[in-house]
C-alpha cells in the first residue's frame, strides 16, 4: 500500500510539474510571456497576452499604437495637436501627396528610441474639379461635346470671365452644322471662318474662341485654390472642328499645391515638416 501511496504522490507531482512547465513563461527583463512549442521545442513568444482585451477592465495599456487615417489637413492638425509632445515629428512625402505624423518619435534630446508606433496620416485626395479638367486634357472633342464641357465647367475658368465661356460655348452648339474652312489667330483668339448650313445665326461667318485660357480649382479636396493654364488646339477635318485643350504644367501645379498643404500644416502646428517617410 505504501508503495502504491508513493506512486499516486509522484504521478500527480509529475502532472503538476508537467502543467507548469506548459503555461507561459516571461522572458527576463520584460512583461512579454512565451511559451515551449513541443516541436523542436522552441520558445515562441507571445506579445499579444499582454494587455489584451482579455485583461481586467482596470489594466490599461502601456502605450497607443496604430495609425489614424483623416481625410483632410484640419483633421490632421487637430488630431496631431492633440497628442503630440516635444519631439513628436511629422513628415512629408510629395510623390505620394502624404503627411505622417509620428507622435511617439525617438527623443532627440537623449537619443532615447520609442516605438514609433502612434500616427496620423494624411493622404490628399484630387478634387472633383481637378479629376474633371486633367481627365479630359489633351481628349479630342466633336464640337458639340466640347461645348457640353465648357457650360458644365465655365465657372472654373477666370480669364476670360466665365459669362464670355458661357456665350462661346452658345455659339459652337450654333455652328454644328456648317461647315469649316480653317482658322487663324487673332488678338488672343482663334476665329474660325464657316459657311453657314443652317437657320441659326451667330452673327458674321466666322467662330470666334479664345487661344488660351486660365482655371482656377482647388487640387487636393480641402485645399486652396490654384491656377493653371491651358492651349486651345484644333483641327478642321471634313469641314468639322476636332477640338481639344492641353493644360500648362499641370504636374508642377499638383506639386505647389501639395506644398501649399504642407506648409499649412506646419504653419499652424508651429513645426519644421521633414521631406520624406518615417522609418
Amino acid at each position: 500500500m505504501a508503495d502504491s501511496k508513493l506512486s499516486v504522490d509522484v504521478v500527480q507531482e509529475l502532472v503538476r510539474l508537467g502543467q507548469a512547465s506548459v503555461g507561459p513563461k516571461i522572458l527576463p527583463g520584460t512583461n512579454v510571456p512565451v511559451v515551449i512549442v513541443p516541436d523542436g521545442c522552441t520558445a515562441l513568444a507571445m506579445p499579444e497576452l499582454v494587455f489584451n482585451e482579455l485583461e481586467p477592465h482596470e489594466v490599461q495599456p502601456k502605450r497607443i499604437k496604430g495609425t489614424v487615417c483623416v481625410l483632410d489637413p484640419e483633421s490632421f492638425i487637430k488630431y496631431f495637436g492633440d497628442f503630440r509632445n516635444a519631439d513628436s515629428r511629422v513628415f512629408a512625402y510629395e510623390p505620394e501627396a502624404k503627411v505622417v505624423g509620428v507622435v511617439d518619435y525617438h527623443e532627440s534630446d537623449k537619443s532615447t528610441p520609442r516605438w514609433c508606433q502612434h500616427r496620423v496620416s494624411l493622404t490628399l485626395r484630387f478634387s472633383e474639379s481637378w479629376k474633371a479638367w486633367t481627365g479630359s486634357n489633351n481628349k479630342h472633342f466633336t464640337q458639340a461635346a466640347f461645348a457640353e464641357f465648357l457650360e458644365q465647367n465655365a465657372f472654373d475658368i477666370i480669364n476670360p470671365s466665365p459669362a464670355t465661356i458661357m456665350e462661346v460655348a452658345r455659339d459652337m452648339q450654333a455652328t454644328t452644322e456648317v461647315e469649316f474652312g480653317g482658322g487663324a489667330r487673332a488678338n488672343g483668339n482663334m476665329n474660325f471662318r464657316y459657311t453657314e448650313t443652317t437657320k441659326a445665326s451667330v452673327g458674321a461667318s466666322q467662330l470666334s474662341v479664345p487661344e488660351r485660357f486660365t482655371i482656377q480649382l482647388p487640387c487636393y479636396v480641402g485645399g486652396f485654390q490654384v491656377p493653371i493654364e491651358a492651349l486651345l488646339r484644333f483641327r478642321v477635318k471634313e469641314g468639322k472642328l476636332d477640338i481639344w485643350y492641353s493644360l500648362i504644367r499641370q504636374e508642377d501645379v499638383a506639386r505647389q499645391a501639395f506644398l501649399g498643404s504642407r506648409d499649412e500644416i506646419a504653419k499652424a502646428l508651429d513645426i519644421v515638416i521633414i521631406n520624406g517617410t518615417p522609418a
